[in-house]
């Protein structure tokens, strides 16, 4: 397991954990959990995949590149940009989340 990988599992499930969180605020039942839940795991394989594809294309062309120095500050922004998308998970989970509960409560 790299830390790529754990990366995009973090992404994964803090969607879900930021659905669950508007669900949470906007006090549902247990039906509103179930529909926040599907919504966030939605959300979170949606930017887990988009994140994998991101990290195979760009490790891909960055590998052949000539200065080892290249590499690294590639790479760094790479991983920079997947603390990012941990963010964007989080937020997209909660408003999609959110709107879902509006519209069904």
């Amino acid at each position: 397991m790299t830390l790529w990988m754990l990366l995009e599992s973090i992404v994964f499930f803090i969607a879900v954990i930021g659905a669950l969180d508007s669900a949470k605020r906007v006090g549902v039942v247990f039906g509103g959990y179930a529909l926040a839940i599907i919504a966030g795991l939605v959300v979170g394989a949606c930017c887990a995949l988009a994140m994998s594809r991101l990290g195979r294309v760009v490790g891909t062309r960055v590998s052949k590149l000539q200065p080892m120095s290249r590499q690294r500050w590639y790479f760094r922004a790479l991983y920079a940009s997947g603390m990012l998308w941990i963010f964007l998970a989080a937020i997209l989970g909660k408003w999609i989340a959110l709107g879902l509960l509006r519209l069904v409560a």
